[in-house]
């Protein structure tokens, strides 16, 4: 096996985000701004003031809509609350505006269709869960969103198979190229999925292959040391979505050390 082990830690550091101010009566003409249920309050500011609105209830718990916006001002997650976990449509953006991915939340929980998308557009997965379970088949499309590839036990494909026949070589420089972009939606899974678990730390080993026409494959974690589900599915999706480098000759398996390590001063 040729495993290009680069020696790079992805330091997440969730920033504090959240606006103490509370403003349950002012009325938003922007879309992408929130409202509240009657009884809730508004937390936070949206763009320019802040980055992200959420709305609490009268005991201090999350409850209702929840907008995370990108520094540009564009909508970088929308999701929204039940007892301070997420519930219904959890949609991911990058900094263009375009959906990244999208999935449905049960008590925080993934549970039901998902949806992944190229940085250009067009589907690049799709496949369902089922209370934070896999549930094939999962659908893989190529860069123009033609049906590439169906697998029907997506828990265990990873683990089958996974040591290539031939030796493979890729172009370091394109590839951390590729990783520093995925590294960006990485950072934007945490920073989500942190807002109904707060805890959320620890380290594992993301080990995977890049084939030769420079797509992801066998997506795995080695050396797990983080529990949060939904974190970790999110990272897998974000990576399947990364444009990377061809192979040469045979696929090239990758391991990126990941490290996560929470440091914001949430509102409470």
């Amino acid at each position: 096996m040729n495993q290009a082990c680069l020696a790079i830690y992805f330091l997440f550091f969730a920033c504090a985000c959240a606006s103490s101010s509370s403003k349950p009566d002012v009325t938003r003409l922007n879309d992408d701004q929130v409202q509240c249920a009657e009884g809730h309050q508004l937390r936070g500011e949206g763009p320019p003031v802040d980055n992200e609105q959420w709305c609490r209830d009268e005991k201090g718990v999350n409850q209702g809509p929840w907008v995370l916006w990108h520094a540009n001002g564009k909508v970088a997650a929308r999701g929204n609350f039940r007892g301070g976990l997420f519930q219904g449509a959890l949609q991911i953006y990058d900094a263009s505006g375009q959906l990244s991915q999208e999935y449905k939340m049960l008590n925080g929980k993934m549970h039901g269709a998902f949806t992944i998308h190229w940085p250009h557009g067009p589907m690049s997965l799709m496949g369902e869960f089922f209370r934070n379970q896999k549930k094939g088949p999962f659908i893989y499309y190529d860069f123009v969103g033609n049906e590439r590839k169906r697998v029907g036990s997506p828990s265990t494909d990873p683990e089958e198979n996974n040591e290539p026949d031939k030796e493979g070589d890729i172009d370091l420089v394109r590839l951390k190229a590729s990783l520093q972009a995925a590294n960006v939606s990485f950072e934007q899974c945490y920073e989500t999925i942190l807002r109904q678990d707060r805890t959320i730390r620890g380290e594992a080993q993301l080990v995977f292959w890049i084939d030769t026409q420079g797509f992801v494959d066998k997506i795995r974690y080695e050396d797990r040391k983080i529990d949060s589900l939904p974190l970790l599915f999110c990272i897998e999706n974000a990576l399947s979505r990364t444009r990377f480098p061809k192979a040469q000759i045979a696929p090239v398996t990758i391991a990126i050390p990941l490290r996560f390590n929470p440091s914001a001063n949430f509102d409470s």
